[in-house]
């Protein structure tokens, strides 16, 4: 019931007045509507150092006379008197250097700023330092010590009114959202130049992609040709021939594993242990080669030096190479050299008339040519991935919603602002 009642009574705040500013326009804008200026601030500021010079003028005034004071009472012992003095000489030494350290030829906002953190630094060493030598000297010269206490209460009040003027929420903004504004112009300029790379990409990928709708159109047509007909009939028959090899190839290649441990015992006192080692990598390129087909005299050895048991072979190994033996007898490798070089021969031949085709000829060069820009739509599209990502990098929304409070708070209005037309 009580919380219905405070909020009849309740005043609704009022809408903040909507302005919409440029960004160009944001940093003129700013300074017209915000209720404190730049020029007043500095006034402010050149009146402070104004103020801190006059007192260290009279500060100095005042240490000259606590210098060339005389004790009022002449009587006070000889261990006082130098104790008098030396924290004389030392409250008047470091006092010196705090005044020099004050006095300033520069009057502007950042000055101010460094002028004040100096002497925060400054004026609580000085404290530590001299508050000794002030507690002897007010027993001896009260009322000129306690001038100059009044002399640095005075300069650290204006320096305090200093700090207060540089931390003025308006001025601060302000500085704040040009440091911002700059921030997205710089920004908004690599949006740029990365939206123009974009289109650029998407232009030459559209660009390709026309040429590779064209070359498939094409590759229709020239696949319904009759030549192209004929065409693929070479490539089947091609096919054909190469399944034919390869059977032939993994023929040979399983007899001579089975002989591969015996060849390699055979061969270390065999005068043909080259010829031995090519049969083992490679039977039937070395079957090719081998015209006198000299594998069959080694082979016969081989069943002699096996059954005569002189390559010291398990039992289940020498009966395999013994059978391995008889199969590629003279007959079987004088019709698989004749059948496998037959064979590649045809393969040759037919790979010959197929690159010799006018179709196939027209056919690679259409694919070759739907590749190549495929590949190249590829790349385009992995750079505007990249380019989308840098573009993401740099969004400036973030900033923007900073701008527009920041520039909200200090004028008392809804700022929105456009980045278009900057």
């Amino acid at each position: 019931m009580l919380e219905f009642i405070k909020n009849l009574f309740k005043k609704e705040e009022e809408p903040l007045e909507e302005v919409y500013v440029k960004l160009k326009e944001l940093e003129d804008w700013l300074k017209q509507n915000s209720p404190e200026s730049d020029e007043d601030i500095e006034t402010g500021i050149k009146e402070q150092f104004e103020k801190i010079s006059e007192i260290v003028f009279i500060a100095k005034k005042n240490l000259t006379l606590l210098e060339n004071a005389s004790l009022r009472n002449s009587k006070i012992p000889l261990k006082a008197k130098h104790m008098m003095q030396g924290n004389r000489d030392a409250y008047i030494k470091r006092t010196n250097l705090l005044l020099d350290s004050l006095l300033s030829n520069k009057t502007d906002f950042e000055s101010a700023k460094i002028f004040y953190t100096n002497y925060s630094r400054e004026i609580e060493d000085y404290n530590k330092s001299t508050a000794r030598a002030y507690y002897v000297l007010q027993q001896f010269f009260a009322n000129e010590s306690q001038n100059i206490a009044l002399n640095i209460k005075n300069i650290d009040k204006h320096a305090n009114e200093l700090n207060r003027l540089t931390n003025k929420n308006s001025i601060n903004a302000i500085k704040n959202i040009i440091e911002k504004s700059s921030e997205i112009k710089e920004k908004l300029k690599i949006i740029s130049e990365i939206d123009h790379d974009i289109k650029t990409n998407k232009l030459t990928e559209k660009e390709y992609s026309e040429r590779i709708e064209k070359y498939n159109k094409k590759l229709g047509k020239t696949e319904e040709s009759p030549g192209y007909l004929r065409l693929k009939k070479k490539l089947n028959e091609k096919k054909n021939i190469l399944k034919e090899i390869k059977q032939r190839e993994n023929e040979l290649f399983s007899l001579f594993n089975n002989l591969e441990k015996a060849l390699k015992k055979y061969s270390r006192d065999s005068l043909d242990e080259k010829l031995i080692i090519q049969y083992i990598n490679n039977p039937v390129n070395a079957i090719i080669d081998d015209n006198k087909l000299k594998i069959h005299e080694i082979l016969l050895k081989l069943k002699d030096a096996l059954s005569n048991n002189t390559l010291d072979l398990k039992e289940d190994k020498k009966q395999r190479a013994l059978k391995t033996i008889e199969e590629l007898n003279k007959q079987y490798l004088i019709n698989y050299k004749n059948n496998i070089s037959e064979i590649k021969q045809q393969r040759v031949s037919c790979e010959r008339s197929i690159m010799g085709d006018t179709a196939m000829q027209e056919y690679n060069e259409l694919k070759y040519r739907e590749e190549h820009f495929l590949s190249k739509i590829e790349k385009i599209k992995e750079n505007i991935e990249k380019l989308e990502k840098l573009k993401e990098k740099n969004s400036v929304e973030t900033l923007k919603k900073d701008i527009e409070q920041l520039s909200s708070n200090i004028t008392n209005k809804d700022v929105k602002l456009i980045l278009k037309d900057m």
